[in-house]
């Protein structure tokens, strides 16, 4: 794993190197023209946080104030940066998304703003433009992104060739759409969450046995996992015990809401129910305001640009003040008692029932947009009701990476957050097991071909050579050892064979049980382990949902501290370091550069 990483040393001159040529560049800028258009003025803006985030990487390197400020003083003409080209002419990413409400070309924006932002100034290929592309399936229409660069591709005789890189989504949401009710959802976290106290004691061997085990004592990694188990119930069980005990009193609210009714209706009800509106706008407003500064407070921790200017938010902040000072304008013109209009709202009843159906929708959002997701495609059981949707989501994935690899690209790289990192860890341990054998020298075990059908069709036949294409496996806020962790099938200890054969159909890079079968152990076999493919795991300890893949090698495990907890799980997109952490091995190849201890806030 060390000659994976480049040197403190050798990356701090790099930084400074860059810094210096992107400072007298900035100054140049600076001393130009004023910008003609206003996309002048935006990528002025974004090289002038750049040069900020690089000045703020120096210093997390160790970089002292003062030698900061003298490179700054000596970079008065551009300086000469070489960087390195990207290795491969024709590179396709595709981009397989996570839980939650996800839109189509959501995450493919993400990924491919920040992806260029990265390569633009990072990267140093000032010359990257960005292009859309229609993809036909005959039934429906797929869009894709194309980054294309005319001066920075691979090294040839003459100098540098152009190089493109295609970015690609599977987006598979509408297909665990409303699938699994929130009763089933529940019954089926109960049941898998049981998982680990049936397996604790092979999931603490295999977590001691690891190369890269923690330094604990197998008595120290026992506890910590039954508080692990603890953890996933409690807070569960604690809103579920809630509700139940709030239940008595959101029967009663009815009887609260004709009271409340009774009141508002005692006196000028047209003027109330006029005042109320006011307000509803108003606090609308408000909370749109709120989001768009919190977006931009974010946005500026991370040395972004802002999406929306302030005037905006200004003048949107006026108005909504003004919507609210009418509303009260108006019930002190026409003798409204403010006093006796807002003691209904703050009823001690009302305030409760408000409470419980907060907490009832955020429950029901969090069971329909992550826990079902999750409940839906991790359910290897053949027999359950949702195994079919699984299948469907795990074909379309592997058709997606199939169509890829016959696009004619040198790289193909697979990129997968959270669930989505599931889903494609999964579509290439399927197309390992589709591989056709090439020839009689090669000697890796793949599938025989259906008797029935005698061979599969040969635009859908897989060899050994189409999978080397596929160069990387990105995973970030990934599950994977957390599905290993609960949701694996349990094998009971006599099915020697079965446990084999499990095994067997899903050997991806995966850890050996260690098990002895015996007599029944079956005769070694040379299972494809894709050598081509480099994987990179970014993780986070405040991102409860990812892992630094205790159950898989080999890995390239990369920790990113974040500021925020459990909004963690999302901040991989916005960030810049882990853009890095993948672009230079995999784009680049280069060494990937050290780990910075740099807090989200300032990423």
């Amino acid at each position: 794993m060390a000659s994976e990483n480049l040197d403190q040393a050798t990356y701090v001159e790099r930084l400074k190197r860059q810094f210096a040529a992107a400072t007298a560049k900035h100054r140049v800028v600076a001393a130009g023209p004023s910008a003609d258009s206003a996309d002048d003025e935006a990528a002025r803006k974004e090289h002038e946080l750049f040069v900020k985030r690089l000045r703020f990487r120096l210093k997390e390197a160790g970089v002292s104030g003062a030698d900061i400020s003298g490179i700054e003083k000596q970079a008065i003409a551009p300086a000469a940066y070489e960087k390195p080209s990207l290795a491969a002419a024709t590179t396709a990413i595709l981009v397989v998304h996570g839980i939650g409400e996800q839109d189509r070309y959501e995450p493919l924006d993400q990924f491919a703003r920040n992806l260029t932002r990265y390569l633009r100034h990072e990267g140093g290929i000032d010359d990257l433009t960005l292009s859309a592309r229609k993809i036909d399936h005959n039934d429906w229409v797929e869009a894709s992104i194309r980054l294309e660069t005319a001066a920075h591709g691979p090294r040839t005789e003459e100098g540098r060739s152009s190089a493109t890189i295609d970015l690609y989504e599977y987006y598979w949401a509408p297909q665990t759409e409303d699938k699994i009710s929130y009763l089933q959802t529940i019954s089926w976290l109960i049941k898998t969450t049981l998982t680990p106290i049936r397996m604790l004691d092979q999931n603490v061997r295999a977590i001691k046995n690891a190369p890269d085990a923690e330094e604990l004592s197998v008595s120290a990694i026992y506890w910590r996992e039954l508080q692990r188990i603890a953890w996933l119930y409690l807070p569960l069980a604690g809103l579920l015990a809630l509700l139940v005990l709030w239940l008595p009193s959101a029967l009663k609210f009815r009887d609260t809401l004709k009271t409340v009714a009774a009141q508002w209706n005692a006196d000028h009800p047209v003027v109330r129910l006029i005042m109320t509106l006011l307000f509803a706008v108003s606090l609308v407003m408000f909370w749109v305001v709120s989001k768009q500064l919190a977006t931009r407070l974010l946005r500026k921790l991370r040395r972004q640009t802002a999406m929306i200017e302030s005037w905006v938010l200004t003048k949107t902040s006026v108005v909504a003040a003004l919507l609210g000072a009418a509303g009260i304008a108006i019930g002190q013109l026409l003798s409204v008692d403010l006093c006796q209009y807002f003691h209904p709202i703050l009823n001690f009843n009302v305030l409760k029932a408000l409470g419980i159906f907060v907490i009832a929708r955020g429950l029901q959002l969090f069971l329909a947009n992550f826990v079902g997701d999750v409940a839906v495609y991790v359910n290897t059981d053949d027999k359950a009701r949702n195994y079919l949707v699984r299948r469907a989501v795990l074909s379309g994935a592997a058709q997606a990476i199939t169509r890829i690899l016959r696009g004619g690209y040198d790289r193909v790289i697979v990129a997968g957050h959270s669930l989505g990192s599931v889903i494609a860890y999964d579509s290439l341990n399927e197309l390992m097991n589709r591989c056709l054998r090439k020839d009689d020298r090669d000697d890796a075990l793949y599938a025989i071909p259906d008797q029935i059908v005698d061979v599969q069709p040969p635009a859908a036949a897989l060899h050994r050579a189409d999978l080397k294409k596929i160069t990387g496996l990105v995973t970030f806020g990934s599950p994977l050892d957390k599905v290993h962790y609960f949701f694996r099938e349990n094998v009971p200890q006599e099915q020697t064979v079965r446990a084999q054969i499990l095994a067997f159909m899903r050997s991806f890079r995966t850890r050996g049980s260690g098990n002895d079968y015996g007599i029944y152990r079956l005769e070694k076999y040379k299972a494809d382990q894709l050598s081509s493919v480099k994987w990179l795991n970014a993780w986070s300890k405040q991102d409860p949902v990812s892992g630094m893949l205790h159950f898989y090698k080999p890995v390239i495990r990369r920790q990113f501290t974040y500021s925020i907890p459990i909004y963690a799980h999302l901040s991989y997109w916005e960030d810049l370091r882990f853009y890095e952490f993948f672009a230079e091995p995999l784009l680049f190849d280069q060494l990937i550069p050290p780990a910075q201890d740099m807090q989200f806030a300032i990423a």
